[in-house]
């Protein structure tokens, strides 16, 4: 699951900064959490 998560993740997404992959990664959750 984390590894198809990242997977999905654009490079310049993880060298933009910790915290804005942490927010993406949990709204992403929610959204596969939801679905």
């Amino acid at each position: 699951l984390l590894t198809n998560l990242f997977r999905s993740f654009p490079p310049l997404e993880c060298s933009s900064g910790k915290a804005d992959k942490t927010r993406h990664l949990r709204g992403r959750m929610m959204v596969m959490t939801e679905h």
